[in-house]
């Protein structure tokens, strides 16, 4: 990486890093912080661009051994609220969540293995199912049309 550091936020979660040169970054949470990141506003990675600045939140959960984050987009790449997000594994694991403000929904204390992923809003085509195979702190996007 030619940027990789270790920031403390101050003590009311807030953390600015001025003067970054553009590009695309991804941010993590230590695993020693006993968190994962739940939900992302922006959603990672984050495309800086020149001469701009970037505000993201980042929501905290604590943390599982495996877990799956999903960001539901639209066409544009815009996050899309509401969305209803189902996550199945054969007989043994049926859950499904509403997306959250920052368009993502967060399954945690996940076993290893194939998921399948299914995205349903109105207005919207319902995404073909997605398989993923979750093992630690797993990402997938899905795009509806």
């Amino acid at each position: 990486y030619k940027y990789s550091q270790l920031l403390t936020a101050n003590a009311s979660g807030a953390l600015s890093l001025p003067g970054m040169e553009w590009d695309t970054y991804t941010i993590a949470v230590a695993a020693s912080t006993g968190y994962d990141i739940s939900s992302s506003c922006a959603p990672q990675p984050i495309v800086l661009a020149p001469n701009t600045s970037v505000a993201t939140k980042l929501f905290l959960s604590p943390h599982t051994s495996n877990s799956l984050l999903v960001d539901v987009k639209n066409g544009t790449g815009a996050s899309i609220a509401g969305a209803t997000v189902r996550v199945t594994k054969g007989g043994s694991y049926d859950e499904s969540m509403i997306a959250d403000a920052c368009g993502q929904a967060f399954f945690g204390a996940l076993t290893n293995g194939n998921y399948s992923v299914t995205v349903s809003m109105t207005g919207y085509q319902t995404s073909v199912p997605s398989s993923i195979n979750v093992s630690d702190a797993s990402r997938l996007s899905v795009t509806l049309n």
